[in-house]
């Protein structure tokens, strides 16, 4: 086999080795659910906290967009019936106020969890 000229290594002397952390991997959402929302967001949040803790000088990790970090089918489904746009017409303003709003307890949650906190918690008032 013959040799290729694949170049010049001129100005290549002396290389450098840049010691780089394993950047985290982020989360996938392939959910619908409030519940499965929520999981996702604080994975997602803390990915973000993960990700700015590594940054310095001369260095800025790169940060996955939440809606890079849809399934492909979950990303139109929701698109589709939760936003009634086109996937590709959500912006990334949108997926992010889509997924805080799992993030506001609504009322009848609340609800749920005071019935089964009374039920749960009986006081003996009798002496």
């Amino acid at each position: 086999m013959d040799d290729v000229y694949m170049g010049s290594d001129a100005g290549y002397d002396s290389g450098q080795v840049w010691n780089a952390p394993a950047l985290p991997k982020a989360p996938t959402f392939k959910g619908s659910t409030k519940a499965e929302q929520r999981v996702f967001m604080r994975e997602y949040q803390m990915y973000l906290s993960q990700i700015n803790a590594m940054q310095c000088v001369g260095s800025r990790p790169f940060a996955m967009l939440v809606n890079a970090c849809m399934d492909p089918f979950s990303k139109r489904r929701i698109a589709l019936f939760d936003l009634n746009k086109d996937h590709n017409a959500v912006t990334e303003a949108e997926w992010i106020a889509w997924f805080n709003a799992a993030l506001e307890e609504e009322p009848q949650d609340l609800d749920i969890l005071k019935k089964r906190l009374a039920a749960a918690i009986r006081f003996d008032t009798g002496r």
